[in-house]
């Protein structure tokens, strides 16, 4: 336990509290956790018995700091930023700081320290929890009270690596429900700061259990008990778990999908989104190609069925960015699959694989690590070979960054100018559609010279002139 001194000194370079402490001033919540922890904490919570705007009006003036209300009347919260610091003043809950505390989400919270005496108030008994690494509910009417504490139970489990106790875990499965309460953006931040650890399986999976992901996510329902095979295995629901803790793993350490040798400058796993791309792979089953599945351009060119991808980035609230991503991932997921299935059947074309790699682009890399953890997971398209098809991806990877890429990175063969002075052909629309299958076949090594895309040009204007005009 940190010394009273050495709170006391936390936010403030001169050593000491810049204004005369009123009565009954505690240092709250996760801020005392933190400090209890041995942590130092971001931000810093204080609770008053008396007018908080007074208060966090003084201690602005004094740390220079710029002064936010937030909240609505009643309910008011003072927020004074001064560099990285923030401080937050509330008015202490209820009639004492003793009631504050109890109605305070988990015990680990619940923890107060008197500024004034330097006592620690501690009437749930958050140390003893701490100690012993446990999350616990204060009492069941906290998810009534604010439901997006059920997520933020396993939220904090996962970022300080502690246990939920079983009556915690008993009360979220009798209230799970209430989690379509809050607004999808706190849903969002909570899902995210879970899924941003590399504990997030665990996590997920207890969230699972309890009821709380289906809740949260209603579209799970569905693919309960669903097997499009006769395999067991093929569980979508059981599947997505495993592809998810399969992702985890693999952003860890990607080494059975990433090439050791790639240049750092070229590419590097912090380019990867990992907690959206963690979010793709909860929802990749959600979307269903609407074309046989064993015919690669037939699903290429498919419409699939993502409005259920979209449906949940929506109602998270979750930025254009963010949901293009998802959607991108979740319909894309089966291609290098069927690609390996090509490969299996000695009919993978280096046309294939490039065009692979243009409708991939920048998301290539994320989109072969999402491929190989869905075939850990026990997808029916790989069956027993997902370490064959690892290797496979790690192969498609090599060919992306030390082909692919310094290709893609060279000036193109041929433009519009050359189309007019060396062909002496007029501009129109269909320059677009000569100059892209040029290109396509230049990335995927088939033209070297401007000679040959020349070559190329002239016979596409032979055998399909009409189309191409």
């Amino acid at each position: 336990m940190p010394s009273l001194p050495s709170i006391l000194k936390l936010p403030w370079s001169q050593g000491t509290f810049p204004v005369t402490l009123p009565r009954q001033v505690y240092l709250v919540g996760g801020s005392v956790r933190d400090l209890l922890l041995g942590r130092r904490p971001l931000d810093l919570d204080l609770a008053i018995a008396g007018n908080p705007r007074t208060f966090a009006l003084r201690l602005a003036a004094h740390t220079g700091g710029r002064l936010v209300p937030l909240g609505k009347p009643g309910l008011m919260l003072y927020r004074i930023v001064s560099g990285s610091q923030i401080i937050d003043v509330s008015a202490v809950a209820g009639r004492s700081i003793s009631e504050d505390l109890q109605r305070r989400d988990f015990t680990i919270n619940a923890i107060a320290i008197d500024l004034a005496g330097g006592d620690i108030i501690d009437l749930c008994n958050g140390r003893a929890d701490l100690a012993a690494g446990r999350v616990r509910m204060v009492s069941r009417s906290a998810f009534e009270q604010d439901p997006i504490r059920l997520i933020r139970a396993f939220r904090m489990a996962a970022v300080l690596r502690f246990e939920v106790t079983p009556e915690t875990t008993a009360a979220v499965r009798d209230q799970a429900i209430l989690i379509t309460k809050p607004a999808g953006e706190r849903i969002r931040d909570e899902l995210l700061k879970i899924l941003e650890t590399g504990h997030a399986a665990e996590a997920i999976t207890q969230m699972a259990d309890c009821g709380l992901l289906s809740a949260m996510l209603p579209e799970f329902v569905a693919l309960r008990n669903e097997r499009p095979g006769q395999k067991p295995r093929c569980d979508r629901f059981q599947h997505t778990l495993k592809a998810f803790s399969a992702i985890e793993t693999l952003l860890a350490d990607p080494r059975p999908v990433i090439p050791c040798d790639i240049d750092p400058v070229v590419w590097t796993l912090a380019s990867v989104p990992a907690a959206i791309l963690k979010f793709a792979i909860l929802l990749h089953e959600l979307v269903r190609p609407s074309a046989d599945r064993n015919n690669l351009r037939r699903f290429q060119r498919a419409p699939v069925d993502s409005d259920a991808v979209k449906t949940i980035c929506a109602r998270f609230k979750m930025s254009n960015r963010q949901t293009h991503y998802v959607d991108f991932i979740a319909r894309k997921h089966r291609w290098p699959l069927l690609l390996f299935e090509a490969h299996r059947r000695k009919r993978l074309s280096d046309r294939a694989v490039s065009r692979f790699f243009i409708m991939g682009a920048e998301k290539t890399p994320d989109l072969l690590i999402h491929a190989v953890a869905d075939a850990a997971g026990g997808t029916c398209e790989i069956g027993d070979q997902e370490k064959t098809f690892a290797g496979f991806a790690q192969g498609l990877l090599r060919r992306y960054f030390t082909e692919f890429l310094p290709r893609k990175n060279s000036p193109p063969l041929l433009t519009g100018r050359d189309l007019i002075d060396l062909l002496g052909l007029q501009p129109a629309p269909f320059f677009k559609s000569l100059l892209t299958r040029v290109e396509a076949d230049r990335l995927a090594g088939r033209l070297q010279t401007k000679d040959e895309a020349i070559r190329r040009v002239k016979k596409m204007l032979q055998r399909r002139p009409t189309a191409l005009r």
